[in-house]
């Protein structure tokens, strides 16, 4: 009997641990969320960037900007769009994806913003992502940007192939 139990738990245990891991289809929907993102960033389009987030959506960006909000980010954007990023380019990389639960992921990479007026060096460094499922579809929930104050990031969480 304490043989059954034990193996009607180990499985109980193996489902949770399944439930948590998202699909290929779910990847697969999740790069191309991030493309769409990256793509209505350089056309400019603020209204389309802003539509690929939940309402409550925030943001942190260097040198520690917060927004929070759709329409906020929205305003933000094209504010953006017309002064200091009007002929920039924004280049994003997925390094990871990570499953919280079957409807939450974290999405670690890079960016690099080129041909801003922002004083200095591009603005070069990592983001991760909060993404949720909502009705079906994948949205931003957060965004956080940072650029690191020197050399190459120590514990970096593997790439995945």
């Amino acid at each position: 009997m304490l043989k059954k139990i034990w193996a009607c738990m180990s499985f109980a245990v193996m489902l949770c641990a399944a439930a948590t891991k998202g699909t290929p289809e779910d990847e697969k929907a999740i790069r191309k969320l991030i493309a769409e993102i990256e793509a209505g960033w350089n056309r400019h389009d603020a209204k389309a960037v802003s539509a690929l987030a939940t309402e409550d959506f925030d943001i942190v960006v260097p040198p520690g900007n917060y927004t929070g909000g759709r329409a906020e980010n929205e305003k933000g954007l094209q504010r953006s769009f017309s002064t200091v990023f009007k002929n920039a380019r924004d280049t994003v990389t997925t390094d990871r994806i990570r499953f919280i639960r079957p409807d939450v992921a974290l999405v670690d990479g890079t960016f690099e913003i080129t041909g801003s007026e922002i004083p200095g060096p591009p603005p070069k460094g990592l983001q991760t992502l909060l993404l949720v499922r909502e009705d079906g579809r994948w949205m931003v929930a957060a965004l956080r940007r940072m650029i690191p104050v020197a050399g190459p990031p120590q514990g970096a969480p593997p790439a995945k192939p």
